[in-house]
C-alpha cells in the first residue's frame, strides 16, 4: 500500500512539473464556465431548490468539510446550466482546460468510513406532507482518478442518501464510484462514463447527466445527505455538480448528452505514462 501511494504521489509531482510548460490552449472555450467558492448553506440551498417543491417545507442545511470544497457554478459543459459543486479538493479547480491528469488539493482530513479522506458533505432536511411521494435530483460526477487508477483501491465515491439509503445509482443498480464506471484503464466502461478529451473541465472523466429519485417519508422530516470523498488516499480530486433548481417533486425533463460523449472513443489517444503503468502493476500486487 505504501509503495502504491508513493508511486501515485510521484506521478502527480511529475505531471505538475510538465503541466507548467503547457500552453493554456482552449481556455477561451472554457471561459464561460465559472465556479465560485461558496459554502454558505442558504446560498447552496437556494441554488438547488426548484420551482416544483409543493409539499416540501422547513428546509435546514448544514455543510461538513473544507470551505473551499463547496461552490456555485454557471455555464457548465455538461448541460446542467448552473448549480452547486462539491469537491474533495478546491472547487475552482473543476474549471478547464484539462492541462494535467493529476489535479490535487489534499486537505488530509478524515472521511466518514475507514480509508476515506477529504469528505465534503451537504445535509438538507425538510418536511414532506402527504401530497409528496418522491423527490428528484440531477447531477454529474467526475474525477481526476480516471482513467489511470480505475480498478484500483483509489475508488472515490459519490453518495446521495435519502434517510440513510444511498440512491446515487447507475442504470445497472451499482453505486456511483470510480470502479463502477471504469473497471480498469482499458475498460470495460459503464455506458454512463465519458472520457474527457476536451478543455472545458479539468476532470479527466465524468458521467452523463444522472437522475436521483427517492421515496420520501410522508408527513415527516426527511434528510438528504450529499457526500463526495476520496478513497484510498487524499490525492487526486473528485467532484460532483448538482443541477440548480433540480430538487423537485416531479421528474426532470430528459437532458441531451454532451457532445463530448464521443470522447470515450478516443481512449487510445488518451495515453498512460510508463510511470502510471508501473503504479497499476504495483496496485495489482498490493
Amino acid at each position: 500500500m505504501k509503495y502504491v501511494n508513493f508511486l501515485k504521489n510521484l506521478s502527480i509531482v511529475a505531471a505538475a512539473a510538465v503541466s507548467t510548460t503547457v500552453a493554456l490552449g482552449g481556455q477561451s472555450a472554457a471561459s464561460a464556465f465559472t465556479v465560485t467558492q461558496n459554502n454558505n448553506p442558504n446560498d447552496l440551498l437556494n441554488s438547488l431548490l426548484g420551482s416544483n417543491t409543493s409539499g416540501l417545507s422547513g428546509f435546514t442545511v448544514t455543510t461538513t468539510g473544507n470551505a473551499n470544497a463547496f461552490g456555485l457554478f454557471n455555464n457548465d459543459p455538461f448541460g446542467l446550466g448552473s448549480g452547486v459543486v462539491l469537491s474533495t479538493g478546491n472547487v475552482v479547480d473543476v474549471i478547464g482546460p484539462n492541462d494535467t491528469s493529476s489535479k490535487t488539493t489534499s486537505y488530509g482530513t478524515p472521511g466518514d468510513t475507514p480509508g476515506s479522506f477529504d469528505l465534503a458533505q451537504l445535509d438538507i432536511s425538510f418536511f414532506a406532507d402527504n401530497t409528496v411521494s418522491n423527490v428528484f435530483f440531477e447531477y454529474v460526477f467526475g474525477s481526476e482518478e480516471f482513467l489511470e487508477y480505475a480498478g484500483s483501491q483509489f475508488n472515490d465515491s459519490f453518495e446521495l442518501l435519502l434517510n440513510g439509503t444511498n440512491l446515487a445509482l447507475l442504470a445497472n443498480g451499482n453505486f456511483v464510484t470510480i470502479n463502477n464506471l471504469a473497471n480498469s484503464p482499458s475498460g470495460p466502461f459503464n455506458p454512463a462514463y465519458i472520457n474527457n478529451t476536451g478543455n472545458a473541465t479539468q476532470l479527466d472523466g465524468y458521467t452523463t447527466n444522472l437522475t436521483f429519485q427517492g421515496a420520501v417519508n410522508k408527513n415527516a422530516v426527511n434528510t438528504l445527505s450529499i457526500k463526495i470523498k476520496d478513497v484510498g488516499d487524499s490525492v487526486l480530486d473528485s467532484a460532483v455538480l448538482l443541477k440548480g433548481g433540480s430538487i423537485s417533486v416531479v421528474p426532470p425533463k430528459t437532458t441531451p448528452e454532451p457532445a463530448s460523449l464521443i470522447g470515450i472513443l478516443g481512449l487510445g489517444a488518451f495515453g498512460i505514462t510508463s510511470l502510471r503503468k508501473r503504479k497499476q502493476q504495483a496496485a495489482v500486487k498490493a
